[in-house]
């Protein structure tokens, strides 16, 4: 496969659309694989376009992470505390969620609260610091806000946080508290789309690549895994008692008149995100029949799904002709 084709195939599947892609294709056996990777243009470090909800994935990983840190179940509850010096102790309980419901909701109906709920839970300096890391295979990549604006979920920077994580089970309770530093690490990187200093940014390069190792967990080298247990990965994947994982086809723009076109029995894996100037999907096609695996980010400089569909179809066609 040479990349100058995969180009070709996407500008001609949108060509009066600003848009940014990356493939990445499974080849090898089931249990040995090796990857193949593609970008369109330059977008494999490009961060100059909003990232929409597709970055729910990356908060969805690391709260899983912080909670095995902790020794704590997937199945946890959390309560978030608001300073307030009328209460003993100066806090109050704003908002109460139980783990995999704030996951489910990311994957099921792209909510912003559990969005910017993990966001608090995790905290801008460690999400930064220690989770973005180019161990974890992230290059280019910053969150520095939530997606809310009012209580009681809004997550205000500037004020201490207290998240209370209990383990319904044995009734184990952990404390976190964090304050963000004030360090910018979207500016740090160069960010300057919606805001240079609190935007979120992320290539579609780096998309893939943690819907890569979330996938293909069991199947890549140790040092590149991230640490979920089995439970956590069913969650994020499959979804289970009730819970939306990532198998699903809800707001599938890369999948709904795309990819499914080119490989209709294929089990489809994704998160997408759109707002008023920005649509996004980042998949995984798992075509039995044909063998092939693949894995792709779209993202369009677009108020319409259809750039982002046509280019994603043209992706699948590309990876079925070159297979």
């Amino acid at each position: 496969m040479e990349p100058a084709k995969i180009d070709a195939a996407i500008e001609a599947a949108a060509p009066d659309t600003p848009k940014w892609a990356s493939v990445c294709v499974a080849t090898g056996t089931q249990d040995d694989p090796a990857f193949a990777w593609h970008h369109y243009r330059d977008s494999e470090t490009s961060i100059d376009f909003w990232p929409a909800s597709v970055v729910k994935l990356y908060t969805a990983v690391a709260s899983c992470e912080l909670l095995n840190e902790f020794g704590l179940p997937t199945d946890s509850l959390m309560l978030f505390h608001r300073p307030d010096d009328r209460f003993e102790h100066g806090w109050r309980v704003e908002a109460a969620r139980m783990f995999p419901e704030m996951c489910s909701g990311i994957f099921r109906e792209s909510t912003n609260d559990d969005y910017t709920m993990q966001l608090r839970f995790v905290g801008l300096d460690r999400l930064n610091g220690r989770f973005f890391t180019k161990g974890n295979g992230f290059e280019h990549t910053a969150l520095m806000r939530g997606y809310v604006h009012d209580p009681p979920h809004v997550y205000e920077r500037q004020l201490p946080q207290k998240i209370t994580v209990i383990d319904p089970v044995s009734e184990q309770r952990v404390g976190v508290e964090h304050t963000w530093s004030g360090t910018s690490y979207a500016e740090n990187l160069g960010a300057h789309v919606l805001d240079s200093k609190t935007g979120n940014c992320s290539p579609t390069r780096d998309m893939v690549e943690c819907l890569r190792r979330v996938l293909f967990h069991e199947h890549i080298p140790g040092d590149e895994r991230y640490d979920l247990t089995p439970d956590q990965l069913e969650l994020l994947r499959e979804g289970r008692d009730g819970y939306t994982g990532l198998r699903n086809t809800e707001y599938a723009y890369g999948w709904t008149d795309a990819a499914e076109h080119v490989f209709p029995d294929a089990r489809f894996y994704h998160k997408s995100g759109s707002i008023s100037t920005h649509v996004l999907d980042c998949g995984a096609v798992f075509d039995e029949a044909s063998g092939v695996r693949y894995l792709f980010a779209v993202a369009t400089e677009a108020k319409e799904k259809g750039a982002c569909r046509e280019i994603s179809k043209a992706i699948a066609a590309w990876v079925k002709r070159n297979a």
